[in-house]
């Protein structure tokens, strides 16, 4: 291996904690390289590691004042902003693009895909504090489900003819007919796993989730803050201690937010 790709491999591993400060600098001197330009090299490489907490402020180019917290009637990237900050669904497809389980744990299916059951992970918590539990889920697609829903997933659904906890932490659904995909279905943003109370959801327009961050302030299609979930159940996620989106609908506009600093990131510029 050639010493720039040496030096530049122990760098990654310095920066991901694989080895420690003295030991990069060791293998640098072993390269031929000056102690002073290996101190250097080490410097540059911590600089470049990644640190928890912060501030993160975006901009995104949706938005509308007639915007609402309920999930099933999101419409914006605003809105989805909004719900993947504060809760979670019970699959994600990971930035790898596969599915993997969120609040599932595992899936399986059976009945010739007619029948999926979801086991959901122990000891996650909604922001208020409550458990999470399989009658969460069950009213949370029975709220997409209801007769009188408004949700723009409603159709995603149409197929389920039952959804049954089997216990505190497994979810059964049947469906019509087997369908392989029903795992990618249910991890559509719209499924934000929310709080029950008595068979049915407590309040669909209330901040609570599961998600890595809790509301802080939300005014419709203008903006929305964050504060770092303490108890977030996932290990390594939700890197900033506060986090806020804009909505500004402008390009121009959005494309000043960046060059002058106001915000870090802005989307479709």
């Amino acid at each position: 291996m050639k010493k720039d790709s040496y030096i530049k491999l122990q760098a990654q591993r310095l920066t991901t904690g694989q080895i420690n400060r003295r030991r990069f600098i060791m293998s640098a001197l072993a390269t031929g390289v000056t102690l002073p330009t290996a101190m250097s090299l080490a410097g540059r490489a911590e600089a470049m590691t990644p640190k928890a907490g912060g501030f993160l402020r975006i901009a995104v180019g949706y938005g509308s004042t007639t915007d609402v917290l309920d999930p099933s009637t999101s419409e914006n990237g605003f809105s989805q902003n909004v719900i993947y900050a504060r809760g979670n669904h019970l699959t994600e497809v990971s930035n790898t693009g596969e599915l993997i389980g969120e609040l599932a744990e595992s899936f399986e299916p059976s009945n010739g895909a007619k029948t999926w059951a979801f086991n959901l992970r122990q000891g996650v918590e909604f922001h208020n504090g409550k458990t999470l539990t399989a009658e969460d889920v069950v009213a949370t697609f029975n709220y997409h489900r209801g007769e009188d829903s408004k949700s723009a997933a409603k159709g995603l659904l149409s197929a389920v003819t039952d959804i049954r906890a089997d216990g505190a932490n497994r979810v059964i659904f049947d469906l019509e007919t087997g369908n392989a995909d029903f795992p990618f279905i249910v991890s559509d943003y719209h499924f934000l796993i929310m709080p029950s109370e008595g068979g049915s959801v407590m309040d669909a327009n209330s901040p609570v989730g599961t998600g890595g961050y809790m509301v802080d302030a939300y005014e419709p299609g203008v903006r929305a803050k964050f504060s770092r979930n303490p108890n977030y159940w996932k290990e390594g996620r939700a890197h900033f201690d506060e986090y806020e989106v804009l909505s500004i609908l402008d390009v121009t506009a959005r494309q000043n937010a960046v060059m002058n600093g106001d915000v870090h990131y802005a989307d479709s510029v």
